[in-house]
């Protein structure tokens, strides 16, 4: 190994860093193929019961009145945001 690092010494600086570069990116493809391992079998070996939700069929938030509502407020809001604001001089 430090035959390698002593030879590596004594090559230009754009070829030691070219391979310092490709040193880094071989680790951390190791590191993330690691985690990845480790993540998938702890997340097949853990015991996740997912319940199902209920959700009702049909109609269930009952929007009848809803087109009600709107004329309302339109009619009661309809000229407040018209309104001129006041300066203040």
């Amino acid at each position: 190994m430090r035959n390698i690092i002593n030879k590596l010494r004594e090559r230009p600086k754009d070829e030691q860093v070219a391979v310092a570069g490709a040193t880094a990116v071989a680790v951390v493809v190791v590191l993330v193929i690691v985690w990845a391992i480790s993540f998938f079998r702890t997340i097949r070996d853990t015991d996740i019961n997912v319940d199902t939700i209920n959700v009702p069929s049909g109609n269930a938030l009952n929007l009848e009145g809803i087109d009600d509502v709107r004329e309302q407020l339109i009619q009661n809001y309809n000229g407040a945001f018209e309104a001129e604001i006041p300066s203040q001089e």
